[in-house]
């Protein structure tokens, strides 16, 4: 896919984690030819520093997870025209990556699937007997990088992992951005639940207050947000 870059915001709470890294990596490179970036932290930088089919970037060590800020570090990296933001466990089959990828000729963003999320482990890849979620709209996401960084990249007032996917998509619709969303399932590989209940609630509570926003509220949000990327 050319002028892509896949950015995936990685930090390392379980071996399982670093080795759903692992796979997605050379699960991309075996379909596709476009050039990865992980956004990570100092302390897991250090476990990585020496791979060299990857580019790296990473923040200073942070307390508890934080995927929105390490998002928005990939956003400042990336070099090319379009970027697929990847979580490190969740995948497509490789035609819906490709799907999404063209949409962008006439949409400002993508989302290559939307029906089911299905829990899979390595050893057994495309089993579809475990529904971890309907509807979902978190774990993969392409777009242009000038229409990202317009709307305020990811919004760094949200912590921890949970709903900040939601907050991103609402933003952009709101903003009167064009969404593409395909109608196929997406797969996500097997961790140790690692989410802190109490800041998913904040994150939840949260978005619903941005729910009830006007137009204005949003485009004021995101211009707050856009100071993270000066």
């Amino acid at each position: 896919m050319k002028n892509l870059t896949f950015i995936i915001p990685y930090q390392k709470d379980s071996e399982e984690r670093f080795k759903n890294l692992l796979w997605n990596i050379q699960y991309l490179h075996s379909h596709f030819n476009s050039p990865i970036l992980i956004s990570t932290t100092k302390k897991d930088y250090q476990d990585i520093k020496e791979w060299k089919d990857v580019e790296i970037t990473f923040i200073d060590d942070i307390e508890g997870s934080y995927r929105t800020l390490l998002g928005n570090e990939g956003y400042k990296h990336c070099k090319t025209k379009y970027f697929c933001l990847t979580d490190v466990d969740v995948f497509t089959e490789y035609k819906h990556y490709i799907s999404s990828y063209c949409a962008l000729d006439d949409y400002d963003f993508s989302i290559p699937y939307y029906t089911k999320m299905y829990d899979v482990k390595f050893n057994n890849l495309w089993s579809k007997d475990i529904i971890k979620y309907e509807g979902s709209i978190g774990g993969l996401f392409f777009g242009r990088l000038d229409k990202i960084l317009e709307v305020g990249g990811e919004n760094i007032n949200m912590k921890g992992w949970g709903y900040e996917d939601f907050e991103r998509v609402e933003r952009c619709k709101r903003l009167l951005y064009n969404i593409h969303q395909t109608n196929y399932d997406l797969y996500h590989l097997y961790h140790p639940e690692s989410k802190n209940p109490e800041q998913v609630k904040l994150n939840h509570d949260y978005l619903n207050k941005l729910y009830r926003f006007k137009y204005h509220q949003w485009y004021k949000l995101a211009e707050e947000l856009k100071i993270n990327f000066q």
